[in-house]
């Protein structure tokens, strides 16, 4: 083990040489902690061989204020919805990052990367925070398939989730 300090930076490593510590390596400072639910929106496309109606919608949802310098979030969110799809009912999950909860081509599921399908349907949210706020942002984008016919109308939905999160609000120093 050894302990070096010099110029206002300290350096912990261990018996092998590997550092443990190092006063140069950002640390995340909590700012705030936000705790809640959320309820994002239901979507449907339709298509007919005369009408297609698609949808395309990005959605930023206020969730709570929090500290101005806050630019990061971390903690967690579990997801229940009475579409099947995703990880509903799962348990709890890392809110950073984007959580996809519909990956879906022309045909349904994308089961295998084997398959050349047209990737037709994706839902996906996002928890982040910027300029004193937190906010979870919602993207959907969804095409239904094509009937081959006038009068058969096909519909493709995808139910609205609500999120149940724990997230802290805070800034890498």
């Amino acid at each position: 083990m050894g302990f070096s300090a010099s110029a206002g930076r300290m350096v912990i490593t261990d018996g092998s040489g590997n550092t443990r510590f190092d006063s140069d390596e950002k640390l995340f400072v909590i700012t705030d902690f936000i705790s809640g639910s959320v309820t994002a929106s239901a979507f449907t496309a339709t298509a007919s061989n005369v009408d297609l109606t698609t949808v395309n919608s990005q959605t930023d949802r206020t969730l709570s204020s929090c500290n101005a310098y806050a630019d990061t979030i971390r903690g967690a969110f579990r997801m229940s919805t009475s579409d099947a799809r995703g990880i509903s009912i799962s348990g709890w999950f890392n809110a950073s990052g984007t959580y996809v909860h519909m990956w879906e081509g022309g045909g349904g599921v994308i089961s295998a990367f084997t398959a050349n399908v047209r990737l037709s349907r994706v839902s996906a949210y996002t928890f982040f925070c910027s300029g004193g706020g937190v906010y979870l942002r919602e993207r959907c984008r969804m095409t239904s398939n094509f009937s081959g016919s006038s009068s058969t109308v096909i519909t493709t939905s995808v139910a609205a989730p609500t999120f149940e999160y724990k997230l802290f609000a805070g800034t890498f120093v």
